[in-house]
This record gives C-alpha cells, sequence and structure tokens, in this order.
C-alpha cells in the first residue's frame, strides 16, 4: 500500500506543525480535512490548494468549485435580482451582453448596499479576498467607460471562453494523480478572509504502509496551534472576567 505523509506547517506561528499520513488514493480534500483535524479548526470556510506555492496562482489552484461551500452546499449568490435579469436577456449558457453589463454596473453604482453584496459574493464565488474583488469591479468599471459596445462583446466573449478552463476539484484529485515527490512543497490557504498560509511538504512516501492501519493518520505534533479565532476567544474571556467581577460586587 502506497502512503503520503505531510510536513504541514504554519510559518507565522513559530515553531509548529504537523504531519500526516494519508493513502495514496485520498484526494486532497481529504487532505484539508486531515489538517483541519490536526489543528482543531472548524473546515467552516472556502480554501485552496496552490501546487507553485504562490497564493492566487490560478493555473495550479485546487479549490471547490465556484458553487460549492465546504458543507457542501451551494454559494447563494446575494445579489439574485441582477443576475436573473442577466440570465434572461442574455440566455442560458451565453455570456451577458454589452448592454447587460452597462445595465449592471449602473444598478450597482447606484446601490451601495447592492455593490457591497456583490462584491462578497464574486469574491468568494472567484476565491479571491474581497479588497481584490472591488478593485477588480473598480477596474472593469472604468474599463467599460472607455471602450464601445462591439469592443466590450469581443472581451466578454473571450472572457467566457476562459471561464472553460476552471481549476483543479479538490474532490476529485487523488494524492497520487499529483506526481508528488518527496521534499516537493505547496501552499494550503484555508479561509480567504484571515487567509491561513499552511506550508505543505511532501515528508515520504512509503510504497510498503501498513494496509491495516488506521488514515488519515497523525504522525507527530509539534507546537500548540493557534486558536482559530483568537480575536473571539479573548472577547470571550473578558466578557467571563466581567461577568466575576459584577459577581463579586455584592459580596
Amino acid at each position: 500500500m502506497k502512503t503520503y505523509t505531510f510536513h504541514v506547517s504554519l510559518p507565522d506561528y513559530g515553531r509548529v506543525w504537523r504531519k500526516l499520513e494519508l493513502p495514496a488514493e485520498a484526494t486532497l480534500e481529504n487532505l484539508h480535512l486531515a489538517i483541519q483535524d490536526a489543528y482543531n479548526f472548524d473546515a467552516d470556510h472556502l480554501y485552496s490548494f496552490f501546487m507553485s506555492g504562490k497564493p492566487w496562482d490560478s493555473a495550479t489552484e485546487y479549490s471547490l468549485p465556484d458553487d460549492e461551500d465546504p458543507f457542501g452546499g451551494l454559494v447563494a449568490f446575494e445579489n439574485e435580482a441582477s443576475e436573473e435579469e442577466i440570465d434572461d436577456e442574455a440566455g442560458e449558457g451565453e455570456p451577458p451582453s454589452a448592454q447587460d453589463m452597462r445595465t449592471m454596473f449602473a444598478a450597482l453604482k447606484d446601490s451601495p448596499e447592492m455593490r457591497d453584496q456583490f462584491i462578497q459574493a464574486f469574491s468568494q464565488q472567484m476565491g479571491m479576498p474581497a479588497a481584490m474583488a472591488e478593485m477588480m469591479l473598480t477596474n472593469i468599471d472604468s474599463l467599460m467607460g472607455n471602450v464601445s459596445d462591439e469592443q466590450l462583446e469581443e472581451i466578454l466573449e473571450m472572457s467566457d471562453e476562459e471561464d472553460g478552463e476552471i481549476a483543479g476539484d479538490v474532490r476529485t484529485t487523488a494524492l497520487d494523480s499529483l506526481a508528488l515527490k518527496k521534499g516537493k512543497t505547496f501552499l494550503y490557504l484555508f479561509d480567504y478572509g484571515d487567509e491561513w498560509r499552511f506550508k505543505v511538504k511532501v515528508d515520504a512516501v512509503n510504497t510498503k504502509a501498513d494496509p491495516n492501519a488506521a488514515y488519515p493518520r497523525l504522525v507527530e505534533a509539534v507546537g500548540e496551534a493557534p486558536a482559530q479565532y483568537a480575536d473571539w476567544d479573548e472577547e470571550e474571556g473578558e466578557e467571563f472576567e466581567d461577568d466575576d467581577a459584577e459577581d463579586g460586587e455584592g459580596i
């Protein structure tokens, strides 16, 4: 039986790492869940693996499809009205027209609340920080003000063709399909907002692993894992202290 052992560390948090062993047929989703369990995280956010080790490198990214969330449900698009209007006018499977885009961006300009909702939904579906999504939105808006409808139609058609090249799906990508070798390092980025950046290194490749062992297996744990929600933990502790102080006033 073949297995991979991964050395998973958090470079920004000192001497903290976990070694995890998984069978070769396990998927990147299985590795994600094993890391979450080893670090006592909640697995409640979107994530990506970047095999180049560079964050937001879409050419080497493996993630969940845009319409999936960490719990297997659909990611809601909060600006449903605008999206439905575009779908109705453009037709299912076709890129929106130049007029559709201009109408939608005009609506976003008139409604700051709708714009914020659009940015949050877009950042979640595209797997990028909200600030980056806002910058892209501003750039697109500026572009539309400087091109004709014909030029905009050409750009939209080109973008629609590029959309066919989707990132690898973590649910179906087996570890053994990645041609991993000892010493190979890559990035596991969890939570696109807080951006927990785990460095993953192939520590060992074992072709004679115990087929009766329980996998994934925690081989080694060094250092205390940081709290996933440090600010929340501190606030909760302060509330407890305040409650204790109030209780002691009447004694």
